[in-house]
């Protein structure tokens, strides 16, 4: 835990104070200012390869998270509306939809068919979503190595 610990620190930039926040440890120096805390702008040098390790880490935690929490409002949703169901089934039914691989067990109810069409809308723009939070570093880390030749 004490390699993970933080601490602030200010540089002068110009005259101006800034705010940098530095992780000891396992990505040193991980987020270099407050206006953008996640990324480096075009005029900071590359990560190194051990800090952007650490940044893809992050994102794929997020992206996790988000899947978890979509697949738990599928399978509570769907117990909702449903009467007679167990909660593994619902998992299941929840984590087909995330899959794109449609339901296993149909809904009885006008509720429930309702709530699973919607759910399959919703887990489409989630999919996007999460999508664009995992490939964002990549990106980002090309746009920036190709941005440091202007230089």
């Amino acid at each position: 835990m004490a390699a993970l610990a933080s601490c602030w620190r200010h540089q002068a930039d110009g005259g101006a104070r800034r705010a940098s926040y530095v992780w000891r440890g396992y990505a040193p120096d991980f987020a270099r200012t407050t206006a953008s805390p996640m990324y480096e702008n075009r005029n900071e040098p590359l990560l190194s390869r051990r800090e952007f390790a650490y940044r893809l880490f992050l994102h794929v935690l997020v992206a996790m998270l988000f899947i978890v929490i979509s697949i738990a409002i599928g399978a509570l949703g769907h117990l909702w509306f449903e009467e007679d169901l167990h909660w593994h089934d619902a998992a299941l039914n929840a984590a087909m939809i995330a899959g794109g691989l449609g339901s296993e067990l149909q809904p009885e109810s006008i509720g429930g068919r309702i709530f699973m069409a919607a759910y399959g809308v919703f887990m489409s723009l989630t999919f996007v979503a999460i999508l664009g939070v995992l490939i964002a570093p990549v990106v980002h880390r090309i746009l920036h190595v190709l941005h440091l030749d202007d230089d």
